[in-house]
């Protein structure tokens, strides 16, 4: 239970720290308050998931939000050459 209960305030933590963070800079490369709001939840589900394998939250964020703009842009660039 307190593994829980941990893990809660682990995760509550780092939302209310990073996520102004990632919302700031995912919405400077898309311009796009929609999309940047899917990307930040997507971002924080996938933590919320992986959060006891998380050892830098900062640098795991920031690697998955990456990722997540580069997949955004592939697709973009894919419907584009449809």
């Amino acid at each position: 239970m307190n593994k829980k209960v941990n893990t809660k305030d682990q995760f509550t933590e780092a939302y209310l720290e990073y996520y102004p963070l990632a919302y700031n800079i995912i919405y400077a490369k898309l311009g796009n308050i929609d999309e940047t709001e899917d990307i930040c939840q997507e971002v924080f589900l996938l933590h919320h998931k992986k959060i006891a394998e998380v050892e830098n939250i900062r640098k795991w964020i920031y690697g998955v939000f990456r990722n997540l703009l580069f997949r955004h842009f592939d697709n973009l660039k894919k419907e584009r050459y449809r």
